[in-house]
């Protein structure tokens, strides 16, 4: 019985399975930016993938950010992505915080226009120690802010907007400059709800 285990022909799983090209969603020129292997083409389908957003853009200065696709669909050998959220590196934000600083971190989930969903982090750090009270106001505002652009706005718009932080909040910026001096606001991470 034990010779009959042994002489059993063993299967390489990898063998079976097939390599797929990894496309890059509308929003990036649709380039190709790598390869997946799967045994069926549907499996892939709803899979994460995390890539340097300066693969993607082609431009060094986004190389502290990492972009988060999911795969939604497969034509022949093409795995075609959407764009799913994106995380700045750790190490990177840590540069941009210094001591007697407050920090003002704020995590909320927003429905957008087209009724989908995205989990957002942000962050906006002042210049000088604050009193508690101004960063409570200062994360209502910035809060109230978010939700008013994001029901105004589509998936792709919204993230669009996400990546140049600069821009999102140039509109909220000089009301909660009152409240207290800020020296930055940045969008951490965001990552869309699929359901």
């Amino acid at each position: 019985m034990a010779e009959e285990q042994k002489k059993r022909a063993f299967v390489d799983k990898w063998k079976k399975k097939k390599q797929f090209k990894l496309v890059g969603p509308k929003f990036f020129g649709n380039t190709e930016f790598g390869e997946t292997v799967s045994v069926k083409p549907e499996q892939l389908v709803g899979r994460l993938v995390k890539i340097n957003m300066s693969i993607l853009t082609n431009q060094i200065r986004n190389k502290n950010t990492d972009a988060l696709l999911r795969i939604s669909k497969v034509e022949g050998s093409n795995a075609q992505t959407d764009f799913a959220g994106f995380t700045i590196k750790a190490s990177s934000l840590r540069r941009m915080f210094r001591r007697r600083t407050s920090k003002i971190e704020i995590i909320d989930t927003l429905e957008l226009k087209d009724k989908q969903k995205v989990k957002i982090k942000y962050v906006a750090v002042t210049f000088g120690k604050q009193e508690v009270s101004k960063t409570k106001v200062i994360r209502k505002e910035l809060g109230a802010y978010l939700q008013k652009v994001a029901s105004e706005n589509s998936l792709e718009k919204f993230l669009e907007l996400c990546m140049n932080a600069k821009e999102l909040f140039s509109e909220i910026y000089p009301k909660i400059k009152k409240i207290a001096p800020i020296s930055l606001t940045e969008i951490e991470k965001v990552k869309v709800i699929y359901k």
